[in-house]
């Protein structure tokens, strides 16, 4: 669980960096990370970042697919809030280019 957190912790920071290319790495590995310790809710949230990583990097069809795993993943753990913001993120993908 402390592999995952600090790969949470070191990816969000570099995404707010804008160093998405090496952000993407460490989310990558908490969403497999939280796939296999069956934790849908840290899970969702990676995918998240990983899809907001995607979609400053142009791979806008990889942060749907990520998107809409994350939306899977909050609705079966009940996590409306995140589903909102999920939801939310999905549109901005949309508005894209």
């Amino acid at each position: 669980m402390a592999e995952a957190a600090r790969d949470m912790a070191q990816g969000r920071q570099r995404l707010r960096r804008g160093a998405f290319e090496q952000a993407a790495g460490p989310l990558q590995q908490a969403v497999r990370v939280y796939a296999r310790e069956d934790k849908p809710h840290a899970q969702s949230e990676a995918l998240l970042l990983l899809a907001q990583v995607d979609q400053a990097l142009g791979r806008y069809r990889q942060a749907l697919q990520h998107l809409e795993i994350a939306l899977r993943l909050a609705r079966q753990a009940g996590d409306h809030e995140r589903m909102a913001t999920i939801l939310g993120t999905t549109g901005s993908v949309y508005r894209e280019p």
